[in-house]
């Protein structure tokens, strides 16, 4: 995405005319602060996200992935439902703006 783009895209979130989805942890509700794995304490999606042979997508624990395609969040919620180890059995796709969900 250019700079352009991106900064179309940032003025139409803020003016509420684009909504950006992210498909993350169950139990997230209206006006929760979405914050990184690195300080939230949930399990990041790089070492699965590797270990699948995905050596060439760039993830980072210090920062919170955002979509304005719903399905591509519906399908992060997904993984959720997959992951051993971790409490959540399921997850649920939330719009975002500004920092907090709405």
């Amino acid at each position: 995405m250019d700079s352009e783009a991106l900064r179309t895209l940032n003025e139409n979130v803020r003016a509420a005319k684009t909504r950006l989805y992210h498909g993350g942890i169950p139990g997230l509700a209206v006006g929760d602060m979405l914050l990184p794995p690195a300080e939230s304490g949930v399990r990041s999606m790089k070492g699965d996200s590797e270990r699948a042979g995905f050596r060439r997508i760039t993830t980072s624990d210090r920062l919170v992935y955002v979509t304005t395609e719903r399905s591509l969040a519906a399908a992060a919620a997904a993984y959720w439902s997959r992951r051993e180890g971790d409490v959540p059995l399921c997850g649920g796709v939330s719009r975002h703006r500004a920092g907090q969900l709405f």
